[in-house]
């Protein structure tokens, strides 16, 4: 089997993530990426999302994921729904 083959089969196969795993994600306010918080997460808190590029506001709901990323929910949300793939 061709390399390409194999990539297109597992790409064609691939899961959307779906609802009920996203209703798993917890969110959390921008304002309580407090110091202490950064710190015992190992997390550098950056001022935007990276996916809409707009600044965090206080009151913004986001997402801080495993990696050490921060984004808004909405933009998650939407990115996970439209364009993550899962095999």
């Amino acid at each position: 089997m061709f390399p390409w083959s194999r990539l297109f089969i597992v790409s064609f196969i691939a899961e959307i993530i779906s609802s009920s795993e996203l209703e798993l994600l917890s969110f959390i306010e921008y304002k309580d990426l407090t110091e202490t918080y950064c710190n015992e997460h190992n997390l550098i808190k950056s001022t935007q999302c990276t996916i809409c590029l707009e600044d965090f506001k206080d009151s913004d709901l986001i997402l801080h994921t495993k990696c050490n990323h921060i984004f808004h929910k909405d933009c998650i949300v939407t990115w996970l729904k439209e364009y993550s793939v899962k095999s």
